[in-house]
């Protein structure tokens, strides 16, 4: 049953589906779910909740766009996790997510607060290309260890959130936006 639901989510919520299919105004509310190989690739989704939410096999966001909050706070990722390309306009928390496969965000778009605090990673998660326009919250995570080198852009707009040892240096490609850096080693 479970697999028949997240067929029909995911036909209902992608606006490039069969005419008449798409679910316009789209909240979803998957909260302590139990999903499997789930693929919300293209996706529009107005408002996401998958606090606690559990992903056993393949997950895809790739191209999803979410325009109102996307709250994935305790969510735990099995195995791969695609976000390639997705757009988050509005407020996106990551906090206390555990990705446990590879987890890929190149060329993701956070234009609103960006939260990852205490998310844990056990691979090297793909950062490269990916814009925080907005604050970036991620003062308690290894994230930015891990993505130490990635083509990661950050607006200079005050209020990121990094570990002590981390900066925010000018972006020699693209006015206003600036790169990671580490300013003190251990």
């Amino acid at each position: 049953m479970r697999l028949i639901a997240q067929e029909i989510l995911e036909r209902h919520l992608n606006p490039l589906a069969e005419e008449g299919l798409f679910w316009e105004h789209s909240r979803l509310n998957l909260r302590n779910a139990y999903l499997d190989a789930v693929d919300f690739s293209g996706c529009h989704i107005t408002c996401a909740d998958f606090l606690g939410a559990t992903s056993f096999g393949a997950t895809a966001f790739r191209g999803a766009n979410f325009p109102g909050f996307a709250v994935f706070k305790g969510a735990t990722f099995s195995s791969s996790t695609d976000f390639l390309g997705a757009n988050f306009p509005d407020y996106a928390n990551f906090e206390d997510v555990a990705f446990l496969g590879f987890v890929d965000f190149k060329g993701a778009t956070f234009s609103g607060g960006a939260e990852i605090g205490f998310a844990t990673f056990s691979g090297i998660p793909l950062f490269a290309k990916t814009e925080f326009r907005g604050r970036f919250l991620g003062e308690h995570t290894d994230l930015v260890d891990r993505i130490e080198g990635q083509d990661v852009l950050l607006t200079f707009a005050n209020g990121h959130f990094l570990p002590d040892g981390w900066s925010v240096e000018p972006s020699p490609v693209k006015d206003g936006f600036g790169h990671l850096r580490r300013t003190a080693t251990d």
